[in-house]
């Protein structure tokens, strides 16, 4: 008999943003959402959204796509496949 194998998203709360990943179910890609606390720059939304994507790609190597924004309604995207 197969094993079971149950796909929840992951939430995580960070100092200044909250993470959501989404494993790969229906459609061939994970999803990272980072969601800031605060109004940041596209620098720093980017730096965080990288290092975050590194820290998650690491655990599960899949093509992923993050997105972030803040709460002005900014919002980032980024595609990314790294194995």
């Amino acid at each position: 008999m197969r094993e079971k194998v149950i796909f929840n998203t992951i939430k995580e709360a960070k100092e200044n943003y909250m993470v959501d990943y989404t494993p790969v179910y229906d459609s061939n890609l994970a999803m990272l959402c980072l969601s800031f606390m605060s109004t940041s720059s596209n620098a720093d939304m980017m730096r965080i959204m990288e290092r975050e994507l590194a820290r998650w790609i690491e655990k599960y190597p899949v093509l992923t796509m993050v997105s972030a924004c803040d709460d002005a309604g900014f919002y980032l995207c980024k595609n990314v496949k790294q194995f």
